[in-house]
């Protein structure tokens, strides 16, 4: 018998096989994806990952940490996910990868339980994966347990508060589990359904002029299927939990990790999000505080 938290833990992952299986399919997503990990940005040197041995931990369908990790020059990547859904991708993956899918192991495991022993990786990386968890605090020891001495770890986590964060992230969460009419139109949102929409409102107006029809086919382009993906990704997950960077600070300091380091998003969107993209790189300004609270928490921590 399943029973509720595992029944979570299976459909969280049913839903972002389904999402990182697209974003494999869609250059913007690939290209987005493939330049969350920077050594620049993290501020180590170029060759901080030659010979690590590291592990992507809840690696998801797409692979894209463990690709980040090797094209950076890790000696060995393990990656991770909760079944056997991360193998169906494998044939896409040893073509994006080549040569260097020697290098990458795949396991099966739940980051809240991982199958390796102690002190065993050099570098742990958990992108976007514990905040899906039903016990973040146990993911955190998890990745703690499993990271030598000295070894550092990365973790991205959402944050709360904010004007926009809370929008998508309550109320349109809320909506979404509440009205099977919205719940069907998200689900089935693509970036062609979406332009049929748009259509059908231009088709509509009460005044069609020059200026609302140049409004309305310049959204079309900005809306495309990596941003469509990501909605899906904040609206649909069975579980978001919310952290403000001081209670995350906190909670790793407790467990043991040292020299916790914010590391800032500097992505460039190709849709409608490079309209905020000032206010993701710099989350300390009272107006990214306004629309996005404690921002998309991203750290870098030592053990």
């Amino acid at each position: 018998m399943i029973n509720k938290k595992n029944k979570i833990e299976k459909n969280t992952r049913q839903l972002f096989h389904g999402i990182h299986s697209k974003h494999l399919e869609n250059k913007k997503s690939l290209k987005r994806l493939q330049k969350l990990i920077d050594t620049k940005r993290f501020g180590v040197k170029n060759n901080f990952f030659n010979e690590k041995v590291c592990l992507d931990a809840g690696c998801g369908s797409s692979y894209h940490g463990s690709i980040n990790l090797i094209r950076l020059g890790a000696k060995k990547v393990t990656g991770m996910d909760l079944d056997n859904t991360i193998l169906k991708n494998k044939k896409k993956l040893k073509k994006i990868l080549n040569q260097n899918f020697s290098k990458l192991d795949i396991k099966i495991g739940s980051v809240l339980k991982m199958p390796f022993k102690k002190d065993f990786f050099d570098f742990v990386l958990c992108q976007g994966v514990i905040h899906h968890t039903t016990n973040p605090k146990k993911g955190f020891k998890e990745c703690y347990r499993v990271l030598k001495k000295d070894g550092y770890a990365y973790f991205q986590m959402n944050g709360k508060g904010g004007l926009i964060n809370e929008f998508v992230m309550t109320y349109l969460r809320d909506y979404y589990s509440e009205n099977k009419q919205f719940k069907k139109f998200v689900d089935n949102a693509n970036q062609n359904n979406l332009k049929k929409y748009l259509l059908y409102i231009k088709k509509n107006l009460v005044i069609n002029n020059m200026e609302s029809n140049s409004f309305l086919e310049s959204l079309a382009k900005l809306i495309d299927e990596d941003l469509i993906l990501s909605l899906k990704d904040r609206i649909c997950s069975p579980i978001y939990e919310k952290y403000s960077y001081e209670e995350l600070k906190k909670d790793l300091k407790k467990i043991g990790f040292k020299k916790i380091k914010r590391i800032y998003t500097d992505v460039k969107y190709e849709n409608l999000r490079n309209i905020f993209t000032h206010f993701y790189r710099n989350p300390n300004l009272k107006e990214s505080k306004f629309l996005y609270g404690s921002g998309l928490i991203n750290v870098l921590v030592q053990k």
